[in-house]
């Protein structure tokens, strides 16, 4: 009896080890998921050039910052997803949520108020 415990206990213990291997592989290691985000020295993503994707920059600056509107909505964006907010399936007759919870507009709002 003890002898099938253990064997189910390490069987067990070794799915988790390779679950999480598994894991780290695809956030850390795989090509795709470790160089998301980067950005060449040109400005353009690590992939427009595999995926032949031609670049747009605007040239409307709606709050005059000096920022073109795509990298002032861009910048707003990370800046509040960076922030980490807590979600709540709900919706408001007030309009915007006023207890603490986010909806699942307010990237596209906090995006569009950035760049004025």
């Amino acid at each position: 009896m003890k002898s099938r415990r253990s064997k189910i206990l390490f069987i067990v213990f070794l799915a988790i080890v390779v679950l999480m291997a598994g894991i780290a592989y695809c956030l850390f290691l795989h090509p795709f998921w470790a160089n998301s985000g980067t950005q060449a020295e040109d400005g353009q993503s690590d992939y427009a050039d595999q995926f032949h994707i031609e670049q747009y920059v605007s040239d409307h600056d709606e709050d005059g910052d000096g920022v073109n509107d795509q990298t002032d909505m861009l910048q707003s964006t990370r800046d509040y997803i960076a922030t980490k907010p807590k979600y709540k399936s709900k919706y408001y007759s007030s309009g915007y949520p006023d207890d603490g919870y986010g909806v699942c507009t307010d990237v596209v709002a906090f995006a569009c108020k950035g760049s004025g």
